[in-house]
């Protein structure tokens, strides 16, 4: 894979290999990082929700996070994971998400992360889906708080502060683990 100036080799974060039998690919995807991520799921044909729902979802569709179905090993959407790689990897637009659940399951247990509240008893807007927040946030949770927030998510896989690390987060008998990778340049392999 090559970007799209031809210059810049492209990374592959190998999406599938972290798979376990059973398990599909979904991408949490931000509109408000690239706003084209409201639509171009729909174009290829994609299941695809927006987190929020109701007045929120009409006002900030082009700001929303969107959950994307890529696929499993054996049925993926090539055409989006292509457009994700090429477009999405390496600018913190989101994350993926290893799951035996399906789309309707993880939209509802997305949703109430949604909003959290400050020590006022604000509202706010959580960002959980950028993996800038993500890799942060997870390392703090008690073990109580890491069992709701992954719920029926395996693992989630993220770039890890360039476009050639990754990291993947998991629960293992109730624990945190982390495993971070370096991404071979796709080019230095041909």
């Amino acid at each position: 894979m090559v970007s799209k100036d031809k210059q810049k080799p492209v990374t592959d974060p190998d999406l599938f290999g972290a798979m376990k039998p059973g398990e599909k690919v979904f991408a949490l995807l931000d509109a408000a990082r690239k706003p084209e991520i409201a639509v171009k799921p729909y174009e290829f044909q994609a299941k695809w929700v927006s987190l929020y729902k109701g007045e929120p979802e009409e006002a900030l569709f082009d700001v929303a996070p969107y959950l994307v179905c890529l696929g499993d090993r054996e049925e993926k959407n090539e055409g989006l994971i292509q457009w994700v790689l090429d477009e999405l990897w390496g600018n913190s637009c989101g994350v993926f998400i290893y799951s035996s659940a399906g789309i309707d399951a993880l939209h509802t247990h997305f949703q109430q992360f949604l909003i959290v509240t400050d020590e006022e008893g604000k509202g706010l807007y959580f960002r959980f889906y950028d993996p800038r927040v993500l890799k942060i946030f997870l390392p703090t949770c008690k073990r109580e708080e890491l069992r709701t927030f992954f719920g029926p998510v395996a693992s989630f896989m993220m770039e890890d502060g360039s476009p050639d690390k990754k990291s993947i987060f998991s629960l293992l008998e109730g624990e945190l683990s982390t495993e971070k990778k370096d991404i071979p340049d796709m080019m230095s392999s041909i």
